[in-house]
């Protein structure tokens, strides 16, 4: 295996290894601390469950980060001459941290905002208020949308809403085990195959080091919840997605040289924009607030039918597979 290859292994072993292996910890941290969803209305759990699944995420990501960083600069510093690759990413940490630095920050802030909100069920205002600023963090570090267009402004404005798009998204999708974080290890390997394509490395190195940790995560959550993401592990869910649908290359190189391959992130996260469409519409219809949750998602309404609760986020799974793989074959058609 040779670079960058290797290196996109080690991402991905890195975070499942991690989160596997410190998701013990973190759930007997959750349940004596009573960070835990208990049994109610809408809900089919019969005991407490630890909503460790943010926590853990977000410790996967800094450790992995914070110990490769570390390796990378003692090699690149010792007497020895070090490798290409090792040059190549001491170039990439020294181009790239201030921007790790804010995408870590804003992910500390709305999985911090998330804890919050599971312990004491914050405002909707509030949790907005939070989302901007995480979402401004990214677009003031460097880390736009610009699909052409040539204003920062309209590019601070497309970046924040569509890290508050893919927030929220999410957030309304883990709502049944395994669909919120299946969907967002799609998404991030859809982007890491692009960012790959595109010429790119660290991009897909970001977005396996994702994707693993989220596989270190699912066993623990589908079909069994033993544990939940909570509004904390979803909340950072869609923000990492959305950070690593923008700093993906698609066009003139990635996937085409037609300028609509800009619009393939929206086919990576399909099913989670859909349904929080069609689940807000609802509720705007039947004049309802749109933040208080219901049963008329997607997986609800799919798992009402022979389906099942698995089967339906088995579904969902596969068409958002499905959704992820079609910018190559339209593009390529295109081409």
């Amino acid at each position: 295996m040779t670079f960058p290859f290797d290196l996109y292994a080690l991402s991905l072993f890195s975070g499942l290894a991690t989160c596997l292996a410190i998701m013990h910890p973190v759930r007997l941290m959750c349940l004596r601390t009573g960070l835990v969803d208990h049994p109610g209305h809408r809900k089919i759990h019969a005991a407490p469950v630890p909503l460790a699944g943010g926590p853990a995420l977000l410790l996967t990501l800094f450790i992995v980060i914070a110990g490769g960083a570390m390796i990378t600069i003692l090699i690149a510093s010792g007497d020895g001459d070090s490798s290409a690759i090792i040059e190549r990413l001491t170039y990439a940490w020294g181009v790239r941290y201030h921007q790790l630095l804010m995408i870590l920050a804003g992910a500390l802030m709305v999985t911090l905002m998330g804890l919050f909100d599971d312990r004491s069920a914050m405002k909707a205002a509030p949790k907005f208020a939070v989302q901007i600023a995480a979402a401004l963090m990214v677009s003031l570090s460097g880390i736009r949308i610009t699909v052409f267009i040539d204003s920062v402004i309209v590019h601070h404005m497309l970046t924040v809403f569509w890290v508050l798009l893919l927030v929220n998204a999410f957030n309304f999708m883990d709502n049944m085990n395994g669909a919120s974080a299946g969907l967002a290890l799609i998404s991030t390997v859809a982007c890491a195959i692009a960012g790959h394509q595109s010429g790119q490395y660290l991009v897909p190195a970001f977005g396996f080091l994702v994707s693993g940790a989220i596989l270190g995560f699912l066993p623990h959550n589908f079909p069994a919840g033993r544990v939940f993401l909570g509004d904390s592990g979803s909340h950072l869910l869609g923000y990492l997605v959305a950070v690593t649908t923008i700093l993906a290359t698609y066009y003139a190189g990635s996937l085409s040289d037609c300028r609509m391959a800009v619009l393939s992130p929206l086919l990576f996260v399909m099913v989670p924009v859909l349904d929080l469409g069609q689940v807000t519409l609802y509720r705007i219809l039947k004049r309802r607030p749109v933040w208080i949750g219901d049963t008329n998602h997607l997986t609800h309404r799919l798992s009402r039918t022979a389906l099942g609760k698995a089967g339906a986020v088995l579904t969902l799974w596969a068409i958002a597979a499905i959704a992820a793989g079609l910018p190559w074959l339209i593009f390529r058609l295109c081409d």
